[in-house]
């Protein structure tokens, strides 16, 4: 679980330090701009409809611009805006996650010393464990 975790950190700091190109950005917003201007002519024309041409070139002019912004959105994952990615809660169900592998795990080196072997066919000093006297501690018997 905590190579994971730590794998999923590095694959999030990957996505956080790399900056989108600021070139690349602008030339996208500027043709976004240009299709917006000469989609309504292009529509027009190939549809030959003054009722459908309007329809289609709202939802194609829509479709581009939503497309943009998701993907402005998904360039920074990370942050305070309202869509973002809200780190303290992911840190703390991985710390619960950690917490509760690691009692698991306790509480059945607890009910089982021997760590699978069996103790009534086999003998754990063969293995090299010491099998220790019955113990109380804090009420529960181990």
């Amino acid at each position: 679980e905590l190579s994971n975790g730590m794998l999923g950190f590095n694959n999030c700091l990957k996505i956080a330090d790399v900056p989108f190109p600021l070139p690349f950005a602008q030339l996208l917003a500027l043709l976004l701009v240009a299709f917006s201007c000469f989609i309504p002519v292009y529509v027009i024309n190939f549809t030959g409809s003054p009722i459908a041409g309007p329809i289609l070139c709202f939802f194609l002019f829509e479709s581009l611009w939503c497309l943009n912004e998701v993907a402005k959105e998904l360039e920074n994952p990370f942050g305070q805006d309202i869509n973002d990615i809200h780190l303290p809660d992911f840190h703390m169900r991985f710390v619960d996650c950690v917490q509760d592998v690691s009692v698991d795990d306790q509480a059945e080196m607890l009910k089982n010393p021997f760590l699978g072997i069996n103790p009534g066919l086999q003998d754990p000093a063969q293995h090299g464990i010491e099998v220790l006297p019955d113990a109380e501690v804090d009420g529960m018997k181990i």
